[in-house]
């Protein structure tokens, strides 16, 4: 087992979503409202379990998966995951390989890697891949993965969004 230190996370709201709640934050949900949905995936048990209760304690609703193949087969089962915390280095499938099968079934869904390995240093600046290296906090794991929801979100909505206000703006008649 590893030392990492689990810590019950206290998170600040942010004012960044005007009039929504933020997508990151469980308890914006409001009573009677299901909990967010995230898969852990780590062959490691002792991690996975404490990766799990960790975000069980921020709120979420957690799924445990101990291979890439079970990942897949969970988020089959539970379609309503907003995000996945996987290993990078596991047996059998690897979390990238994990990875590019999730992308091809929800491109959108967020990815959180976590790694001890020599290699994840390397992979730590690469644009395309969010990244913590073990050991972790709660809060590290909680707030990666906020990070990456408050992202998609923000994505989301400039996309949807600039065009509408495109459209509008181009039926208003020009000043003579």
């Amino acid at each position: 087992m590893t030392d990492l230190a689990v810590e019950t996370a206290t998170h600040e709201l942010s004012s960044a979503y005007p009039g929504d709640t933020d997508p990151a934050d469980p308890a914006a949900l409001g009573r009677g409202a299901a909990p967010p949905q995230v898969l852990v995936v780590d062959d490691d048990p002792g991690i996975r379990l404490v990766f799990g209760r960790a975000f069980a304690r921020a709120g979420y609703e957690v799924f445990l998966a101990a291979s890439g193949t079970e990942a897949l087969t969970q988020l089959d089962r539970q379609p309503d995951v907003i995000a996945v915390l996987s290993d990078l280095d596991m047996r059998g499938m690897t979390g990238l390989a994990l990875a590019q099968k999730i992308h091809q079934r929800q491109p959108e869904l967020p990815i959180l890697y976590v790694s001890a390995s020599q290699h994840a240093a390397q992979l730590a600046n690469h644009p395309s891949i969010d990244l913590l290296t073990k050991p972790v906090t709660a809060d590290q794991l909680i707030d990666g993965v906020a990070a990456l929801l408050r992202h998609r979100y923000t994505h989301h909505h400039l996309a949807t969004e600039v065009p509408r206000v495109s459209r509008t703006v181009d039926t208003i008649p020009p000043l003579r």
